[in-house]
């Protein structure tokens, strides 16, 4: 009944601001009502990712349902998940970046940061960088002061870590309805990256390429 979702034993948190996490409870709510027993592992930056019990006790959720499966286990830079490995994201707070492996490629997901020479290392050698891009184009300082990046500033990354593909995600929504905003940034992307750039956003369902 739970599609993927039953699937799923493994959640890693890149940090713990809410547009990251605010899913999370809810999820955790739908398998306490449905019994799920099999351990699901909550992965997340050491120090940061137990605070998940008072998020859920906030929310007046089923906890003790919860804790019959929820695992968290906190990891650091350098660390180790099965396949995946972690390090340190620039955004200001606790947060990291993820390399998964896989048979078919690896993959690098940077969650929320600024230009990160941490992040660009642990790219290289991957086949797909997925790359936030927060700040439109010509913004590059203010995005880096806060944190986050320009399609520009990814693509960089990309070209440097010598990855196949980059895709873009988390690009502001209050851009959605401007006309050429989906073309503006994929140009920036490709102004400094010879691979391909692809942009998922406004509707997963699409893919802009």
């Amino acid at each position: 009944e739970l599609g993927l979702l039953g699937l799923v034993d493994y959640v890693f948190l890149t940090h713990l601001h809410g547009d990251h996490v605010s899913g999370l409870p809810m999820l955790l709510w739908l398998y306490a009502l449905r019994g799920r027993e099999r351990k699901l592992t909550l992965v997340g930056p050491r120090g940061e990712v137990d605070r998940i019990w008072t998020l859920l006790e906030a929310l007046r959720s089923p906890i003790d349902r919860v804790r019959r499966f929820l695992e968290v286990e906190e990891i650091d830079e350098g660390e180790e998940v099965g396949p995946v490995e972690a390090v340190h994201a620039n955004h200001g707070v606790k947060a990291l970046a993820y390399r998964v492996s896989t048979e078919n490629g690896d993959l690098c997901y940077s969650g929320d940061t600024a230009p990160s020479e941490s992040v660009r290392d642990l790219a290289r050698g991957c086949r797909i960088l997925v790359h936030e891009a927060t700040y439109p184009p010509g913004r590059e300082e203010e995005a880096a002061c806060v944190g986050h990046s320009t399609p520009l500033q990814a693509a960089e990354v990309a070209e440097e870590a010598g990855v196949e593909v980059l895709v873009l995600i988390h690009l502001p929504y209050f851009y959605f309805n401007c006309e050429g905003f989906l073309s503006d940034f994929k140009s920036a992307a490709m102004s400094a990256f010879r691979g391909r750039v692809v942009i998922l956003e406004k509707d997963p369902q699409v893919l802009y390429t």
